[in-house]
This record gives C-alpha cells, sequence and structure tokens, in this order.
C-alpha cells in the first residue's frame, strides 16, 4: 500500500500569489490613471481628425515613459532588481506596439469606432503586458520569495 500525499497542484490562479495580486491591484490603479490620461489626450487628438491608430502611435512613447516611472516605483517597487529593468520594460512595449497599433486599425477597418477601438486595444495590451512586467522586468528575487 502506497502513502498517498496529496499535494495541491498549481493552477492558472496560483501563478498569481499574494505579492503578484498586490502588484496587480497597484498596477490597475496606476495604468488606471496613466490610461486615462493617455485616453483623453487620445480623445482630443479624435476631435483633432486623427484617426485612432495615429494617435496611438503618437501617444504610446509618452504612456511608455509614465507608466514605467510609476509601475517602478510603486506597482513593483517592492522588487530588488533594477538593473536592465528600464531596457527590458521598453522592450516589452516595442514587442507590444506594432499588434496595438494593428488591432486598433483593423477595428477600425471593421467598422468599430474610433473611441472604442482604442478602449478594446488598451484593456487587451494591459493584461498582456502586466504579465510580462510581473515575470520578466520586474521579476522578484527568489530570496524574496523565502522571507514573505
Amino acid at each position: 500500500m502506497t502513502d498517498y500525499n496529496p499535494q495541491p497542484r498549481p493552477g492558472a490562479f496560483d501563478l498569481l500569489r499574494r505579492g503578484d495580486v498586490l502588484a496587480f491591484a497597484r498596477y490597475i490603479v496606476v495604468g488606471g490613471a496613466q490610461n486615462a490620461l493617455i485616453y483623453g489626450i487620445g480623445l482630443g487628438l479624435l476631435w483633432l481628425n486623427f484617426a485612432a491608430w495615429q494617435a496611438l502611435a503618437l501617444l504610446y512613447p509618452l504612456a511608455v515613459t509614465v507608466s514605467f516611472l510609476a509601475n517602478r516605483s510603486w506597482s513593483f517597487g517592492s522588487r530588488r532588481k533594477y538593473r536592465r529593468q528600464f531596457r527590458n520594460y521598453v522592450l516589452i512595449y516595442v514587442v507590444a506596439y506594432p499588434p496595438s497599433i494593428f488591432l486598433t486599425w483593423l477595428q477600425e477597418r471593421l467598422g468599430v469606432s474610433s473611441w472604442l477601438a482604442s478602449l478594446v486595444t488598451m484593456v487587451v495590451a494591459a493584461s498582456a503586458i502586466f504579465f510580462a512586467l510581473n515575470y520578466w522586468v520586474f521579476r522578484k528575487d527568489p530570496t524574496d520569495e523565502s522571507s514573505a
């Protein structure tokens, strides 16, 4: 007879440990404030007859810079590794930039209103980017895990 010692299997939600949930909550606050600001400026550009993809192309670098500063200092502020963070952060956004522009352009081509296309792209991109930031750019030290 074998000893049965059931160990819980890590599921998708186990990936978001306690610290990650707090980081995600802060990321939502930072992202909400930053995206509201950028979205507001973007609506102004739409009012000036820019297409949504054009407004996004102009505002994206500003949004990346603002969000890096806020996320590094607050959302993921307890993380110790600061080397190469900005380079990796920018790399994430450089990779996300073309698909974001394309997704917005595609939605407009399919008849989605520019304001909604911008909003949908913002939500989709922010969700994907969080995981890259949390698990790569602002990754916790294994030593931080043992003290939690």
